[in-house]
């Protein structure tokens, strides 16, 4: 009775497809029914099964159809789990569940999908011949991976490849494509298959009867895989990275289809933001760039230069202000968010100002304290040297510092002891001078 009730099924299912068809007639529709299929353990299909199914399924996966196809399975083995059993099928053969009940297993390919990894498979064997063209002989295939428009491919290659090489691969590819030349596949003896002078992929193991794809005159491959039946349906091929993966192994990714079309509106689109932006028009926008750019350069130097006079300003007032310790002139200060260049310029203007100061300035941004200790000639003749000096402020405040006998850097991270550490200073100074 089930199985009275799955051909049923079957035959409903299949009858809108195959109209007045037997369904055996039909390429691309297959019936898998009556069969038992075992999991293994874990769920993952074993090789048995996968044997079985091959011959089922072969005919849909390489098919050229874009009509969805149906497969009715039924008697699945009670112990078998169908949501994972579904999900092995879809990852091995992109096929996708759509319906269980009852121990039938109804599965549904869908043709978008299929026709989506079609030109993403048929690209890279393009692909692999344009890289062997524009690169040498030594190129040899070391990894791929197919998806829906998408495709990454692993080969052996010693250097990065130059903008230009790619430029050429992809041009060389798109040509292929452009040139409309046709997919055909035939079953050889291997040695006939190799004399001829198809790829094989290094470190495949393969029977004596091979499967050939030939893209005209460009590429002959052995390969079981799904193909276009003419490289013209590929659509744009675009490279999206070149990379390196390993020692001597180079990793292209890159779309093809609908993926490169999406790629290119959002490409596109970003392009008018940019220009409506810059109230330019797309062909003049890189020109436009440039001279923000340029405006830029001339505005932080303006900038810079301004903050260095009121840097020498203060450097003055500063100076004015130090305190006489046994003859040398002993300073300190506190300033919000002056970065290191800025700090840097004080100092060098008191140090070479005075040979007689002993300085240290304080800079807080942000939760950090950065200290600058200088000193003129005549106070490093005396024994005080700003890398002691900076080393010992640094770490009241919980741092650390050092550098040169006239200029040193250091910071801290305890900002309620900044006080503290300057206010140090003029111990460190009387200590070192008796």
């Amino acid at each position: 009775m089930k199985r009275i009730i799955s051909i049923f099924l079957s035959l409903l299912i299949i009858l809108p497809l195959a109209a007045a068809s037997r369904p055996e007639d039909v390429p691309n529709v297959h019936v898998a029914d009556s069969t038992r299929f075992v999991s293994n353990p874990d769920n993952v299909l074993s090789a048995e099964a996968v044997a079985r199914l091959d011959k089922t399924l072969a005919g849909i996966w390489r098919s050229t159809s874009a009509e969805p196809v149906v497969v009715v399975i039924d008697e699945m083995d009670p112990s078998t789990n169908i949501d994972d059993f579904a999900t092995e099928l879809f990852n091995l053969w992109g096929i996708g569940k759509k319906d269980n009940s009852n121990g039938l297993l109804f599965l549904v390919s869908k043709g978008d999908r299929r026709a989506a990894i079609r030109r993403a498979h048929s690209a890279t064997h393009l692909l692999d011949a344009a890289l062997v063209k524009v690169l040498g002989d030594h190129v040899h295939q070391a990894g791929s991976l197919v998806e829906p428009d998408r495709l990454r491919f692993d080969f052996t290659h010693f250097e990065g490849i130059t903008p230009k090489q790619l430029d050429e691969v992809e041009d060389m590819v798109n040509d292929a494509i452009l040139s409309g030349l046709p997919v055909t596949t035939e079953e050889l003896p291997i040695a006939e298959a190799k004399a001829r002078g198809a790829v094989a992929t290094f470190g495949e193991k393969y029977g004596q009867t091979v499967r050939v794809v030939t893209m005209g005159d460009f590429s002959m491959e052995l390969c079981g895989g799904t193909h276009l039946d003419n490289t013209a349906k590929a659509g744009p091929f675009r490279i999206k990275s070149e990379s390196s993966v390993a020692s001597g192994v180079r990793r292209i990714e890159a779309t093809t289809g609908k993926v490169t079309m999406e790629d290119m509106r959002r490409s596109r689109g970003l392009l008018n933001k940019a220009s409506q932006f810059f109230k330019s028009a797309p062909e003049t926008l890189m020109e436009r760039l440039e001279q923000q750019a340029s405006e830029m350069k001339a505005l932080r130097q303006a900038l810079e230069k301004f903050k260095s006079e009121a840097s020498m300003g203060e450097a003055k007032q500063i100076l004015a202000s130090a305190k006489t310790v046994d003859g040398l002139h002993v300073i300190t200060g506190t300033r919000q968010g002056l970065d290191a260049n800025a700090l840097r310029l004080m100092g060098d203007f008191l140090r070479d100002k005075d040979p007689h100061v002993v300085g240290v300035l304080a800079s807080i941004v942000g939760e950090k304290v950065t200290f600058l200790a200088v000193c003129g000639k005549e106070a490093v003749a005396r024994g005080v040297k700003a890398g002691d000096l900076v080393k010992t402020v640094s770490a009241v405040c919980g741092g650390k510092g050092g550098g040169k006998p006239d200029s040193a850097m250091g910071g801290g991270t305890d900002l309620l002891k900044v006080d503290d550490a300057l206010a140090a200073v003029d111990d460190f100074v009387a200590e070192k001078l008796k």
